[in-house]
């Protein structure tokens, strides 16, 4: 489950990164850069959007993995409260 988190990160980030070059770069012949981007401006903030809250979730997701496994430890309670508060202070 990890490795495919890990993939669908990577595919995530490399086609939004391939949509938003489509949209930023002019084509040949297509005018000025800026008026392409006043026409694809809805369509850029459509795929900021949902690439941020993509984002934002795999993120809980990366941390909260290792936290599965802290609590498979044989460790007294009080030691595996320590190692999780050190991975989520990755929250603040």
């Amino acid at each position: 489950m990890i490795w495919a988190a890990g993939v669908f990160i990577v595919l995530l980030y490399t086609t939004a990164t391939g949509a938003l070059l489509y949209y930023f770069l002019p084509a040949k012949g297509d005018g000025s850069y800026f008026l392409k981007l006043a026409r694809t401006t809805n369509a850029v903030n459509n795929i900021t959007t949902s690439q941020g809250f993509i984002g934002a979730a795999t993120d809980f997701y990366v941390l909260f993995i290792p936290l599965c496994f802290i609590s498979r430890l044989q460790l007294p309670l009080r030691r595996k409260i320590g190692a999780s508060a050190i991975f989520l202070s990755g929250l603040v």
